[in-house]
């Protein structure tokens, strides 16, 4: 600080500090083009005690201020200090909301220094900036950037440009002022310590300044992929915990509550077995039904946590959806609900309105095969089935679609129910998740239905349609 010689430029004021009104009015009709209010931001608020002051910030200052950001301030090694800090005092100099936003904070942060200069604040600002971007609170009660508003900031601006950089300071009070309240004079007496250090840049300076200009969307891209990595490997570590608290519980279930099931449902049927009353009969009945109920649901958890080996063999994927409709045939005659079987292949893309073929249910069958266990995806495709019987009211249609691409194939399950939400289909194949408001159970069939999907290796998803939902199993080829 002592090397430092004082600045030599001098400042045409003369008299004194001058109130905010008369520097706006000896700009006279020197302002800019009329600044608009989207054409500002704001910087995090400046405090003291209780009071709060806010400084405007316009695009090329936020590109600056993310570009610091996505510096790696904490790592001196890092090849673009030099050239980032450079950038940022080249900004300094221009920009005087930001020059005095530095002064501020460095000021009160450095009450054993009696001076500072331009590097000073550069420096402070690459090292400091980030913190004060992430506190949501400097945005409370923040002023509304009106068009008045920004004519202010634009005149000052304009102001402060016929000042040496050395008097900016002085002047800071006309600045802050405009949104909050006035400064003591003592208070101001602490900004105006700045010097001049004059070091011109050096050659490695300027190489180390474009490269951190040219690279700035090159490290903004690798941190993104970085950050999209940290999401994935993140995700999947919570559906591993998940899994294995999954599996944990099910094997608790199956021992704590199996063994009372049973011997309620033996109960239920030693005393239905010598019951005449028709209704105590059916009562009886009710009890056994729901012991198989729960029996079910403790059953599929335990599949998702801990599957059995699939068997594979080449099988007729048109065949085993035919046959796990007709299982539920009789359910959906007792209601009216008609279902439609339509099997459809597609040999290549390039011939895809000449070799396309579509056999509905009332008509011969077109074979997509596929090495797959028959009895787990006959079990998933019922599955569907019974979701969409209990989503639909009487009179509705069911539609289970098969068709095949040469790279995956697909069955599909719609219904005329009333459909997810955007939260309920993300999360309909989570054990236990609920969707009654659509009629859909617990969602327990739909978990082992995801499970069938990821044990051949394929995927499982309900989607939205004109009128209900599609749930579609994706199988690779």
């Amino acid at each position: 600080m002592n090397s430092r010689r004082r600045s030599k430029r001098k400042s045409k004021q003369t008299d004194g500090t001058p109130p905010v009104a008369i520097a706006e009015s000896a700009l006279g009709n020197h302002e800019r083009i009329r600044p608009k209010p989207d054409d500002y931001g704001l910087l995090p608020c400046l405090r003291a005690g209780s009071h709060r002051w806010w400084l405007p910030c316009d695009a090329p200052t936020s590109l600056l201020l993310a570009e610091i950001a996505l510096w790696h301030p904490f790592n001196d090694q890092h090849s673009g200090r030099s050239g980032i800090t450079h950038q940022v005092k080249k900004v300094l100099e221009q920009n005087a909301p930001l020059f005095l936003f530095s002064v501020f904070h460095f000021t009160s942060q450095s009450r054993d220094e009696d001076s500072y200069s331009l590097n000073d604040l550069a420096n402070w600002l690459v090292n400091n900036i980030p913190d004060y971007l992430v506190h949501g609170d400097s945005l409370l009660a923040t002023p509304q950037i009106s068009e008045d508003l920004c004519s202010r900031w634009s005149r000052l601006h304009t102001y402060f440009q016929t000042l040496p950089i050395a008097k900016w300071a002085e002047q800071m009070h006309l600045w802050l002022e405009i949104t909050g309240p006035p400064i003591p004079a003592k208070d101001r007496r602490q900004w105006c310590g700045y010097v001049d250090d004059e070091e011109l840049p050096t050659d490695d300076q300027r190489k180390s300044d474009q490269s951190a200009t040219h690279t700035l969307l090159e490290r903004l891209s690798r941190q993104r992929q970085q950050l999209c990595l940290l999401e994935s490997e993140f995700d999947k570590q919570v559906q591993a915990s998940k899994s294995d608290a999954i599996k944990q519980l099910a094997y608790g279930l199956s021992h704590e509550i199996n063994n009372p099931l049973a011997n309620i449902s033996a109960r239920a049927q030693q005393l239905q077995r010598d019951e005449t009353d028709p209704a105590r009969s059916a009562s009886l009945q009710r009890i056994s039904d729901q012991v198989y109920r729960a029996h079910e649901m403790i059953a599929d958890l335990m599949f998702y946590a801990n599957p059995p080996s699939k068997e594979e063999h080449e099988s007729d994927i048109g065949i085993i959806a035919k046959e796990s409709a007709n299982k539920y045939q009789a359910e959906a005659n007792r209601r009216s609900i008609k279902i439609d079987v339509n099997i459809e292949t597609v040999r290549s893309f390039r011939d895809l309105g000449e070799e396309q073929t579509s056999y509905r249910n009332d008509q011969p069958q077109c074979k997509v095969s596929a090495m797959v266990d028959p009895l787990m995806i006959g079990e998933a495709i019922g599955a569907l089935i019974r979701n969409a019987i209990e989503a639909i009211s009487d009179g509705g249609r069911i539609g289970i679609l098969v068709h095949e691409t040469e790279s995956a194939l697909f069955i599909e399950v719609a219904d005329s129910g009333p459909g997810l939400s955007e939260q309920a289909r993300k999360n309909a194949f989570d054990p236990y998740f609920s969707g009654r408001e659509a009629g859909r159970g617990l969602g327990l069939g739909l978990c082992r239905v995801a499970r069938i999907a990821e044990l051949h290796g394929g995927t499982a998803e309900i989607t939205g349609s004109i009128v209900g939902c599609v749930a579609r199993i994706t199988l690779p080829r």
